[in-house]
């Protein structure tokens, strides 16, 4: 199977996340940092992250 970018399916993987590490939504008054764990993203790929809005499912912007 191929996913978005003719990627092959067994390479992509795909998390959610809705609250933080003491179960609290996320919020717009806090800063978080997010720790990608070793071996994630081969040496020769890549990984990106993307925030969309709980309420419309748009983009927030990277600041």
């Amino acid at each position: 199977m191929i996913g978005p970018l003719r990627t092959p399916s067994d390479t992509l993987r795909y998390a959610a996340a809705l609250t933080d590490e003491f179960g609290q939504p996320f919020s717009a008054e806090v800063s978080y940092t997010l720790t990608v764990p070793p071996k994630i993203a081969q040496d020769s790929g890549y990984y990106s992250i993307t925030v969309c809005g709980t309420d419309n499912k748009l983009l927030i912007s990277n600041q």
